[in-house]
Formats: C-alpha cells, structure tokens, sequence
C-alpha cells in the first residue's frame, strides 16, 4: 500500500505536479514531507487493520461465549424447574397429612402412624446456576460486548443468584435442625436401626400430647420453609427465562 502512494507522488513530482520547480532543497523537503505523511497513512491503514482482526476476532468469541450462555441458562431453567415440582409435590403431600391431623376422628393411632411411618424427612440440596461462563466473559472482559441493557440484565440475575443461594441454604439449615431434633425424639421407622417389642411399646406408650407437638410443629416448619424456598426459585426461574430470551433474540 505505502508503495502504491510512494509510486503516485513520484509521478507526480515528475510531472511538475506538486508546485513550480524549486530548488534542489526546496524538492528534499518536499520529498520528506511526502515520506512521513506515507508513513503516517501506513501506520493509520496498519491500525485500522489490525483493530478490524482484533474486532473479528472478538465477536467470534463473544459469540462462543454467548452460546455457551444460552445453554448454561437453558440448564439453569431445567434445574430449578425439577427443583419446583419437587416442592409442589411435596407441599402437597405436607397438605394431606396436616389434613388427617385436623380431621374430627382423628385418633392417637392415626398420631402415631403418621409420625412413625408418613412423614417425610427429605429435601433437596441447593443446586447453584452454571455461571462459569459469565464468569469467564467478566474476567476476560468479552461481557462488554454486551449491549447494555443486556448486561444489567446478566448483573441483576446474578445478584438475583447470589441472594436466593444465601436463602436456600439457610432454609435448608433450618430445615436440617428441625429434623434432626424430631429423629432424636422419636424412633423414624426410616432410620430407626432397632426393632422388637420395645420399640413397639415406647409407640403405644408414647404421650400424645407431646407427639402431636413435635409431629405439628416439624409439619409447620418444612412447609415455611419449602414455600420461602418456592419464592426464591422462582425469582431466579422467571429472570433467567428473561436473560435467556434476550440473549436468543440478540443472536438472531
């Protein structure tokens, strides 16, 4: 390129076209003049270049990046969506056993079987998003490329991650103790090591006014904590679905 410019302007100063003649120092400064404006043009054309492979460069990996976003997302939905139907089955099944204990022939027998053999000690652990990704564009600054909008949408999601990550995993601290105190107090079929005679007759002997304390307040305590814990899921499910549609928008 620099010689294709160097070629025209010395046909140019051939052709007497860059002024009346002059003198032989005043044809060197012209001849300078013209080498440094050509070196300048080449460093200009050199950085336009290179900024275009840079910028190319850039959007093939911004757009790796965001593909790998769309599908760690997609994950994301399909986790918390597993996550809310396993709270919606179990409050429902919490619902029929606090329905027993509230009907009028409700009976000790009935106490002592749903506290021996129906209540649930389970729950799931918090499962946190797949944010390796963003993580990635942030630290390698490819997350700029965002439009803005876009990004305040990737920064309030994962605040949004962050805070029901903090309330589920002291839900689920809570939820932990509460079972924990209630297996201590009673012989939970399910991890009850002991059988016989005696087990049987620490049941029918059991008081069941205390019981039915014990039985009630672990019931309130797992359907607190599993309706808090539904809120915050499904904060983080309904932004997620947001950052996702954008993303494929902007794809397309």
């Amino acid at each position: 390129m620099i010689k294709f410019f160097r070629h025209i302007r010395r046909s140019l100063i051939n052709e007497n076209r860059m002024g009346k003649p002059a003198s032989p120092a005043g044809r060197y400064f012209k001849y300078a003049i013209g080498e440094i404006i050509l070196v300048v043009i080449g460093i200009l054309i050199a950085l336009q270049i290179n900024n275009w492979n840079e910028n190319k460069k850039n959007r093939e990996s911004w757009t790796t990046y965001n593909t790998s976003l769309i599908r760690d997302l997609q994950q994301d939905t399909i986790t918390i969506n597993n996550m809310l139907r396993f709270i919606d089955d179990d409050k429902i099944y919490q619902e029929k056993l606090l329905n027993r204990l509230s009907s009028k022939g409700v009976t000790k027998d009935t106490l002592v079987h749903i506290a021996r053999y129906d209540i649930r000690i389970n729950g799931r652990a918090y499962r946190p998003p797949n944010d390796k990704t963003f993580l990635a564009m942030q630290a390698n600054g490819t997350v700029e490329l965002f439009d803005n909008e876009t990004y305040l949408l990737l920064l309030e999601l994962q605040n949004r991650q962050a805070i029901a990550g903090s309330v589920i995993k002291a839900n689920m601290n809570i939820f932990i103790t509460a079972a924990e105190k209630y297996i201590s107090q009673h012989s939970f079929n399910e991890f009850n090591p002991v059988s016989g005679p005696l087990l049987e007759k620490s049941w029918r002997d059991v008081d069941e006014t205390e019981l039915y304390k014990n039985v009630q307040g672990f019931l309130t305590v797992k359907s607190m904590v599993s309706t808090n814990t539904r809120i915050h899921y499904k904060q983080v499910l309904e932004l997620t679905e947001k950052v996702l549609n954008k993303l494929t928008q902007d794809k397309e």
